[in-house]
């Protein structure tokens, strides 16, 4: 398990939110797959027309005339109800691509502990490999021992 726990928190990919936005577009897509043919807005004004006709009908008729605007009211409300979702996955979506935009531009303009490393060490044998006076290597190596003092 410590060996695992060591390749995850290695894992500069651990952290990519690409599988959450791939998930938010297949929902985005099935959201609209089910999403009904008439908007709620051009619902309302039929729910209207209904309520007068409702108003109007005889008793006997008030029955099929309150079936008809429920009908037309769950058209609608399930049109709302969808929009809203859908909305809802769009912003989860967005908050997701800043995030992995940030965690994208933060690798790309910082190194890790090893990198630091590597680099010094790179550094450290080409002085030793390049530089002969001894009195040079003392303070190239008095800079880098300062430079790293400095960095926690």
């Amino acid at each position: 398990m410590a060996g695992k726990l060591s390749q995850a928190l290695a894992d500069r990919e651990l952290l990519a939110l690409r599988t959450e936005i791939g998930l938010c577009d297949v929902h985005a897509g099935d959201i609209l797959a089910g999403m009904p043919d008439t908007p709620a807005s051009a619902v309302w004004p039929r729910v209207r027309a209904a309520w007068e006709a409702f108003k109007a009908a005889t008793p006997t008729d008030q029955a099929a005339r309150a079936a008809a605007m429920d009908a037309l009211i769950e058209q609608g409300t399930a049109s709302k109800v969808a929009w809203d979702e859908l909305h809802e996955v769009m912003q989860r979506r967005r908050k997701l691509c800043e995030a992995e935009s940030r965690r994208e531009i933060w690798l790309q303009t910082h190194i890790t502990l090893e990198q630091a490393g590597a680099l010094f060490e790179a550094l450290r044998v080409s002085v030793a490999q390049n530089v002969r006076d001894p009195q040079a290597i003392r303070a190239i190596q008095d800079d880098l021992t300062r430079l790293l003092g400095t960095i926690h």
